[in-house]
């Protein structure tokens, strides 16, 4: 009899083991699950973001191949009205040159990547001078497909 009540309240013990074990595994489920939730919204956020982002570039892209960028330059440079300036590239970023192959501007990375982008699918650009008033000139970067 002794023998078996020992058996008995070791068995139990070993119950009660198993028991909090599985309530730990259960709350453990419970946790991730609602991780796995809390994550899924997140991803969902993002995607509407990324979506939304996406959207906005091709606008922004849209509308630099339909309407350019102009831009203002200041300083003693030796061009004129109407004169033509070309893109060259310099490590990651591109300058804007005159015929003489002197840089008049550095473009910045973003702008740079963009216009790495166009020129890959073949997007033929034009720059051109379109005003000079005195040491100031008013610059068009055109593209076309």
């Amino acid at each position: 009899m002794f023998n078996s009540k020992k058996y008995i309240k070791k068995i139990n013990k070993y119950i009660n083991k198993l028991d909090n074990e599985n309530l730990n595994i259960e709350k453990n489920i419970e946790f991730t699950k609602k991780n796995i939730n809390y994550k899924k919204q997140n991803l969902e956020k993002i995607e509407k973001e990324i979506e939304n982002m996406e959207l906005k570039y091709k606008k922004i892209r849209k509308m630099l191949i339909e309407k350019g960028i102009t831009f203002n330059l200041e300083g003693d440079l030796n061009l004129e009205q109407w004169d033509n300036l070309f893109l060259e590239k310099k490590g990651k970023t591109y300058n804007i040159i005159d015929k003489n192959k002197n840089t008049i501007k550095n473009l910045d990375i973003e702008i740079s990547k963009i216009i790495e982008e166009l020129l890959r699918e073949n997007v033929v650009y034009s720059i051109l001078i379109i005003r000079k008033v005195g040491n100031n000139l008013l610059v068009q970067i055109r593209f076309t497909q």
